[in-house]
């Protein structure tokens, strides 16, 4: 049997029986921030600590897995504070902490992990078997009996908890629809977007930087929420799922690459699953539907393919294409297939491209097996930048575009890629439809009263839950009727040049009503003003002055940091060498330093 529990549920009274009793205990974790544990879990890892002294957890089988990307500096560090964490109390690790990374693809780590912990379970039911001290074993007798279940439990888990990740062991058959045939089927039948997911339209989609340089433009939306079926609450610092589309011209190629041009309007749905499968009845997407909706709307075509999956595509692969794969499998010394996947960008268009054998109608991946195979489209996440309570019925975001370049494709052009969900949202027109979810983000919330001094940190298009904040403040003064002023809220924002700074008459609005006290621009490529970047200005000796002063004399002083995470790095460095790292854990430990941030990776090819 399994008992899943969710971290923000946690309740000793009801949970401890469980985890104390239970074969073994899992742990799976995401890092939030600049390696901070979720905030939801700190009273979870609060409880461990203190079961030191009271040695309750002494000899609980436990393991591991974070899930993150290799992007953050602070890889997995949560992971590594719980497994640290519990090991401290006396807990045994029965397989080495597992991470699964993003960036390369989750399929193989997360397999591989689910096998250490059942041969880790073996290992030690061996040593216990002989000894009637722990009846979870009992006896040699009942050993087959126990292993037996352990291996079901373990299935059923993993099933149960990340269908998708285990989907190289178990794949949807898919049958095919006429147009008369569809007409049949009552309603779609429930998918893993069911219940989350909400949809609405465009207000307005507006340029607020846009020079003539893909990687340079931002974009400012608003999306309309009034009237969305049971009501859209947020609070500036949350964050929003944003379910992108791909551009008709994406689609194109990837039907090119994959050979299935003539199949776009091919109508197919996935076999409803029974309750062997362990899937509960629920399908990647919702179906049925035809390949080119699969194609733009569900599936993750310019995501990277996992190790695992490439895998499977030797299988299809023939002549000088089979010997490639194979070579690329097999080429440790070169870091294999993870270093390829990487260093030339593959995506699963681009892989079909490199691969043409593996083409649809040159007999090589079947259609149903490329339905299967293709991870679901992973929505992105962006931060609010605005206030329900100065615009009612809307949500704003600001999006910088993404475009890189990853030298040249395989007929010679210069490769340009741009950002899936980047690309998506600056191309939204007015009425279209965008479907999201909100997501709350409590940690990163504006302190209760204005009376509290802020400090605020960004870089780019960072600064979104930034002017969420300003304008929740200036609402705030206004509804006020108190004649004490607001404290002080510093911000201090970091930009490439006068060009890019955000929202310039707004913010001089901000500051003709004190709902921020001084605004402080470093600006790294101007033609007017030397270098600098956030960590320098922080670290000039007047302002370095400030905000010692400010956040040694309050305990209510809060700092809030957004950008990418190499800039939260040297922040906090910077801070730690103002304050002094004491100082600065201090605050950590109490949050009231806040970060929310995002991974960078190069990808740059030289």
């Amino acid at each position: 049997r399994v008992h899943l529990v969710n971290l923000a549920d946690w309740n000793p009274a009801k949970h401890f029986k469980h985890l104390t009793t239970a074969t073994v205990f899992v742990c799976l974790t995401s890092t939030y921030g600049s390696g901070n544990i979720p905030h939801h879990a700190n009273s979870f890892l609060a409880w461990i600590g203190a079961q030191k002294e009271t040695r309750l957890l002494n000899g609980v089988y436990y393991s591991v897995l974070g899930f993150g990307s290799s992007a953050y500096p602070r890889f997995c560090e949560a992971a590594v504070t719980f497994d640290r964490s519990l090991n401290d109390v006396g807990c045994v690790r029965v397989a080495p902490l597992g991470k699964v990374d993003a960036l390369k693809g989750s399929d193989l780590t997360f397999v591989t992990w689910t096998l250490s912990v059942f041969s880790g379970l073996n290992g030690f039911m061996e040593q216990e078997a002989h000894s009637s001290r722990d009846e979870r074993f009992a006896t040699k007798r009942d050993e087959p009996k126990i292993k037996n279940k352990i291996r079901n439990a373990l299935n059923h888990f993993v099933l149960q908890l990340k269908p998708d990740l285990v989907r190289t062991t178990y794949s949807h058959s898919i049958f095919y629809l006429t147009t008369d045939s569809i007409c049949t089927i009552a309603s779609k039948w429930p998918s893993t977007r069911t219940g989350i997911v909400s949809s609405t339209r465009i207000l307005y989609n507006k340029s607020i930087k846009n020079d003539g340089i893909p990687e340079r433009v931002v974009t400012c939306v608003s999306v309309d929420v009034q009237k969305v079926p049971g009501g859209t609450f947020y609070s500036p610092g949350d964050n929003v799922a944003i379910f992108p589309r791909q551009s008709e011209a994406a689609v194109l190629r990837a039907a090119q690459a994959f050979g299935i041009e003539s199949k776009l309007d091919t109508i197919f749905g996935f076999e409803r699953p029974g309750s062997k499968s362990g899937y509960d009845n629920v399908v990647p997407f919702p179906t049925p539907t035809n390949v080119r909706t699969a194609l733009t709307t569900f599936l993750g075509i310019e995501s990277r393919p996992s190790a695992e999956s490439i895998r499977r595509l030797l299988g299809y692969a023939k002549g000088s294409d089979s010997t490639k794969l194979y070579d690329i499998l097999g080429n440790s010394a070169s870091g294999g297939v993870d270093e390829w996947l990487v260093s030339n960008c593959i995506t699963w268009v681009t892989c079909f491209e490199h691969f043409p054998s593996l083409r649809v109608d040159f007999g090589g991946v079947p259609l149903s097996v490329l339905l299967n195979i293709i991870p679901p489209q992973h929505p992105r996440y962006y931060s609010i930048a605005s206030s329900l309570d100065v615009t009612p019925g809307e949500f704003t975001l600001v999006v910088g575009h993404h475009a890189f370049t990853v030298g040249r494709n395989n007929i010679g052009a210069v490769d340009i890629r741009h950002g899936t969900c980047s690309s998506y949202i600056r191309d939204l027109l007015v009425g279209d439809e965008v479907e999201f979810h909100i997501i709350p983000v409590r940690s990163f919330r504006l302190p209760i009263s204005n009376a509290a001094p802020v400090v605020c940190i960004s870089t780019g298009t960072g600064f979104a839950p930034i002017y969420g904040f300003v304008q929740q403040r200036l609402q705030r003064m206004r509804e006020s009727k108190s004649k004490l002023p607001a404290d002080e809220f510093i911000l201090i924002h970091g930009a490439r040049d006068e060009s890019e700074l955000p929202f310039a008459k707004e913010l001089k609005l901000a500051v003709a009503t004190k709902a921020i006290t001084a605004i402080h621009y470093a600006l790294s490529r101007s033609a007017f003003t030397p270098k600098q970047y956030v960590q320098d200005l922080i670290r000039s000796p007047v302002l370095a002055a400030q905000l010692y002063k400010l956040l040694t004399t309050n305990e209510k002083s809060s700092v809030y940091v957004c950008g990418d995470a190499n800039m939260a790095n040297s922040v906090r460095a910077a801070l730690s060498n103002i304050l002094s790292p004491q100082i600065l854990q201090t605050m950590v430990d109490r949050g009231t330093y806040r970060e929310e941030i995002f991974g960078l990776f190069n990808f740059e090819k030289k």
